[in-house]
């Protein structure tokens, strides 16, 4: 499954971006990529039962200083890679790029909203309600409560 999802990503993500990304415009009361601890990788995990089986999706976004990321969305039965550029005004994270999925879709124009609160990242569109800290300690349920 592995070797499939790295695949997946060189054969779908890398010729979109081929294409281009879309870039996050200038704003003077933006605060620059990179210039808080934002930079690093943060972890997300929702969890729920299905059927007598508990299901498990996870969220990965990695923020570089250069103002550039990477995201992975993992679920049961779908895999989404993606690379996008972002923007941060005050507690709000911007991600622009694109995303590509193990069901064939390219989103060229992938965007997702989140909120920064000290330690933790909320997400507000795409995957709403996941919550991402540094070390993935927060599980949250389907409706988005923290278990």
């Amino acid at each position: 499954m592995k070797q499939l999802k790295h695949w997946l990503l060189a054969i779908l993500i890398i010729p979109a971006l081929a294409i281009g990304f879309t870039a996050c415009g200038g704003d003077d009361d933006d605060d620059e990529p990179g210039s808080s601890d934002l930079v690093g990788t943060w972890y997300g995990k929702m969890q729920y039962s299905l059927h007598g089986a508990t299901k498990t999706h996870t969220l990965t976004v990695t923020f570089q200083s250069n103002g550039s990321g990477s995201l992975s969305y993992d679920a049961p039965s779908r895999y989404v890679a993606g690379e996008f550029t972002y923007k941060v005004s005050g507690k709000t994270i911007t991600c622009k790029g694109v995303t590509a999925s193990t069901d064939g879709s390219i989103d060229e124009d992938f965007e997702m909203k989140m909120t920064r609160n000290g330690d933790r990242i909320t997400t507000q569109s795409t995957w709403p309600g996941y919550v991402l800290t540094r070390d993935g300690s927060v599980t949250i349920d389907s409706s988005g409560n923290e278990i």
